[in-house]
């Protein structure tokens, strides 16, 4: 189990610095893609970066209490672990 959450922390991990990246290509690219008519683009592009951060949030909010839960188990039954 302590792999596979290793393994998904770093696949996120992954997964938010390309986010990062397709945020700051965006924001330097808007007011060229503005210029070119793209404005949908644009929308489309920040409501999907908006999206991606609610997710982003919420499983970072599952992650704090899961490591929470499984530090008061680990302290209260430390032979278990």
């Amino acid at each position: 189990m302590g792999q596979a959450y290793v393994h998904g922390r770093k696949w996120a991990g992954l997964i938010d610095g390309y986010a990062n990246v397709g945020k700051r290509l965006l924001g330097a690219a808007a007011p060229m893609l503005d210029e070119l008519g793209a404005g949908r683009a644009i929308q489309a592009g920040v409501q999907g970066l908006s999206q991606y951060d609610q997710i982003k949030h919420r499983v970072m909010d599952v992650d704090e209490r899961g490591r929470g839960h499984y530090g008061r188990i680990a302290a209260a039954a430390p032979e278990i672990f």
